[in-house]
């Protein structure tokens, strides 16, 4: 074999194992560069969300009268997130976008006014909750960090905002929750 051969594909190896090493030691993003021309584009564009709604607190009326619902009280940590790039990890034209875990839609089978609720699966969809300083809201999402915590002994929860700003004044917060169940 000619040593030239030899020597080229050596560092053609090298070459390509550098590549490959750089490669998996950056972060992995997603980068969006503005283009000098537009570019027609077949995504459909979302229904803008209602704006923000205040939400009620849930009466429970006891034996004397009325609907009853009884719930148990959990002390929870519960943290605001609403539907931007950072808080869902999708951008609008991804066909996740603003789906929840149930299969429904934010903005289209379910909205903000109703109160969504991101809960462990201990707590099925359609679970009523009322979190203290929030309002109502029924369980209709999950998230990976979404379940109980042993160290703490608490529940984590989401609920949605569809301000991004009220979203990170809520942040996080250790409150009350009332989870209802429907009386027999």
């Amino acid at each position: 074999m000619d040593k030239h051969k030899v020597r080229g594909g050596i560092l053609l190896l090298l070459a390509l194992g550098v590549v490959a090493y750089i490669f998996n030691q950056t972060p992995q993003e997603q980068t969006v560069e503005t283009l000098a021309t537009p570019v027609e584009t077949t995504v459909e564009k979302e229904k803008p969300l209602p704006p923000p709604v205040e939400r009620k607190p849930m009466v429970s009326r006891g034996e004397s009268g009325g609907e009853s619902k009884r719930y148990k009280e959990y002390e929870m940590e519960v943290t605001a997130y609403d539907l931007s790039y950072e808080s869902c990890g999708k951008h609008p034209n991804h066909p996740e976008y603003a789906v929840t875990a149930s299969g429904k839609k934010i903005g289209v089978d379910i909205f903000e006014e109703e109160g969504i609720i991101a809960s462990p699966k201990n707590f099925s969809f359609g679970t009523k909750m009322e979190v203290e300083g929030w309002g109502t809201g029924t369980v209709w999402d999950r998230g990976g960090a979404i379940k109980y915590d042993e160290k703490t002994g608490r529940y984590r929860l989401d609920i949605f905002f569809s301000d991004r700003a009220k979203a990170l004044d809520w942040g996080r917060k250790i409150v009350k929750v009332k989870v209802f169940q429907d009386a027999e």
